[in-house]
């Protein structure tokens, strides 16, 4: 019987070689599940990814180009002041002045502090926390810094220009017979820094004045006007210890003959801005001054904005196919953008990075692009509206309340 033996060691290493066999199949159908299990998940995360990238690209596109045609009311509050009352930015939040005192409120629109006087023709300027509300001709000033009573400061002559620095630092311009008076006080304490005097033959008289964030900048602008001729000045103040090497501590003056300068602003920490009646001319004042670019407009300026990065110009179309032209310049004089609309408008004004044009019921935003960003009808006249915390949040004010809305649709 050996070779039945045999035969049979042979079915059974056949056998074996069958579940050998068998095992390397299972081995590599365990590898190919193993490995499309893989494959699979590293499908699904990139078309995961692809969809997050392509969400994120559509949200990038409608921040920077998108244009929203209408609003959702969030919270509101029946407007009880009268109609002469004005508003403006504060602190990032709002705040109301009119001649009986100025209310400050936060993103909830709860009043957060507020103030009483009273003035016949309130001015006001604004500084980080720091509002100095003055009376034109009057001689008070109110200083609040949005949480202890409002500081009162008197002075001895009628006022016509006020600034307030963000550390609380005041500026007051005042006219006498025949010098005028500008004198800085620290409102924290009420404590006169500095004075001088302007000599009105010489000078003419106050137009404009800009104070630097820090309180260590002044600028000032004067009209003469003798013999019909009209000249102005624009003097800078340094009132750091760089300008105490000079003589009242003026690092420089410009003279611009047959040339009115209204207004005079510090576009960032160190440069400056002085605009005329046809452009612009801007300066560098780290130290002492320097000159970066002007500008001359052949078209007439209908109106002028700007912030602390930006500043810009409506001017006249001078065509008859469009209304007005817009050019918008970054703090070195770059233009950003510049482009022609139809839209009328009766105040322009620029908070953060917004223009924002406003004619009673009509209301259109640009962003610094350029690109629209706002185009509404509102069912009331509106009196202001600026950015609010939140993603596309608003404070608006109409003629009935005071309302936190949100932009929506297309």
């Amino acid at each position: 019987m050996y070779n039945g033996r045999k035969k049979t060691e042979g079915v059974q290493g056949s056998k074996c070689k069958m579940e050998s066999l068998s095992e390397r199949n299972e081995n590599q159908r365990y590898e190919n599940a193993k490995k499309w299990k893989k494959r699979r998940k590293r499908i699904n995360i990139l078309l995961v990814t692809v969809v997050v990238v392509i969400g994120a690209l559509i949200s990038i596109w409608n921040y920077y180009t998108k244009c929203y045609k209408g609003y959702r009311v969030i919270d509101s509050i029946e407007r009880i002041d009268a109609s002469i009352s004005e508003y403006t930015v504060y602190d990032d939040s709002l705040m109301k002045y009119s001649r009986d005192g100025a209310v400050g409120f936060n993103g909830k629109l709860d009043m957060i502090w507020s103030g009483s006087y009273d003035f016949a023709s309130p001015i006001i300027d604004v500084s980080g926390k720091y509002a100095a509300v003055a009376d034109l001709d009057g001689k008070e000033i109110y200083v609040f810094n949005g949480s202890d009573s409002p500081k009162e400061i008197k002075v001895l002559y009628p006022i016509n220009l006020v600034r307030v620095a963000s550390q609380g630092v005041v500026v007051v311009a005042m006219s006498r017979e025949k010098s005028d008076l500008v004198q800085i006080y620290d409102s924290n304490n009420k404590e006169l820094l500095v004075e001088f005097t302007t000599n009105v033959s010489d000078d003419g008289y106050p137009v404009d004045m800009a104070f630097s964030s820090d309180g260590r900048k002044l600028v000032t602008t004067y009209l003469n006007v003798t013999n019909g001729k009209i000249t102005s000045k624009v003097t800078f103040y340094n009132l750091g210890e760089v300008g105490k090497n000079y003589s009242n501590n003026i690092v420089a003056a410009k003279t611009y003959d047959k040339e009115i300068i209204s207004r005079v602003e510090f576009i960032g920490k160190n440069n400056i801005c002085a605009f005329g009646e046809k452009g612009y001319y801007l300066y560098s004042m780290r130290q002492l001054v320097s000159d970066i670019n002007d500008a001359t407009f052949k078209r007439t300026i209908k109106s002028i904005f700007f912030t602390d990065e930006y500043y810009g110009f409506v001017l006249e179309s001078g065509t008859g196919k469009t209304s007005y032209a817009l050019e918008l310049y970054d703090s070195n004089g770059k233009i950003k953008f510049e482009k022609t609309f139809n839209y009328p408008y009766k105040k322009v004004y620029m908070v953060e990075d917004e223009i924002i044009f406003l004619a009673d019921q009509e209301c259109h935003i640009l962003r610094t692009n350029g690109t629209e960003k706002f185009d509404c009808q509102f069912k009331s006249p509106v009196s202001y509206i600026m950015p609010a915390e939140g993603y596309n949040h608003y404070m608006l004010v109409d003629d009935n309340s005071i309302s936190t809305i949100k932009i929506v649709g297309d």
